[in-house]
């Protein structure tokens, strides 16, 4: 699963999302896990908005 935070790291929302469908199984049995990633969601999707700003 390490694609997942290595798309947040690069901001890349499109893999971002695609490593979150990917991987939806395993990321919604945790509801840790879900927590940490709709806010690195909500990061990715503000720094994109930036950078298109």
């Amino acid at each position: 699963m390490r694609p997942v935070p290595r798309a947040h790291q690069t901001r890349d929302l499109i893999t971002f999302e695609k490593r979150l469908r990917d991987y939806r199984e395993e990321l919604s049995s945790d509801p840790t896990i879900q927590g940490t990633l709709k806010m690195r969601q909500k990061k990715v999707t503000e720094a994109v908005a930036d950078i298109e700003e």
